[in-house]
């Protein structure tokens, strides 16, 4: 006879993982978090008169070009995207002035992005009301959590195409 307790019992075995309450909440947060910056990067662009992506290599190559030279496949790689798919984005920044292609001394085949002055004022046109923002968004997170976190996304972001794997093992 299949009582209250055996159920129990039972259900505690088969349980898994990924039906825990803490992990359906922790997605179900982590997607609203996702989502909501999103909208921030999307209202972020929209002000400074770009999209979004557009937005997210502009600060990709202002950020690395101290580094040495940037490519189109460095940024792509730095925001987790096919090359193909921010291509019409650099091309749109370049025609807008913004960036600048110029021959990459170390690969012939590839070119290297610049923030022109233009672009470099848009930046510097966003960073008060980033800081602004910034504030208000992460005043309770300390700045070592901030890099934890980064390393946690990561993570996921290099556990993805496994984890899927084994997904569609069964």
């Amino acid at each position: 006879m299949l009582t209250a307790e055996t159920l129990a019992t039972a259900m505690k075995k088969t349980a898994s993982p990924a039906l825990e309450p803490e992990i359906q909440d922790f997605f179900s947060d982590l997607f609203a978090a996702s989502a909501a910056l999103q909208s921030v990067r999307r209202a972020v662009a929209r002000w400074a008169g770009i999209g979004g992506t557009e937005l997210a290599i502009l600060f990709v190559v202002a950020r690395q070009m101290p580094h040495g030279p940037v490519s189109v496949r460095q940024v792509a790689q730095h925001l987790h995207l096919a090359g193909s798919n921010i291509t019409a984005d650099v091309g749109n920044l370049v025609d807008a002035g913004y960036l600048e292609k110029a021959a990459n001394p170390d690969d012939s085949r590839a070119v290297r992005l610049i923030v022109t002055a233009q672009g470099q004022h848009l930046l510097d046109s966003l960073a008060p009301p980033l800081r602004a923002m910034n504030a208000v968004m992460f005043k309770s997170l300390p700045r070592n959590l901030l890099v934890e976190h980064g390393d946690f996304y990561r993570g996921i972001i290099q556990r993805t195409p496994s984890a899927i794997a084994a997904l569609n093992a069964f």
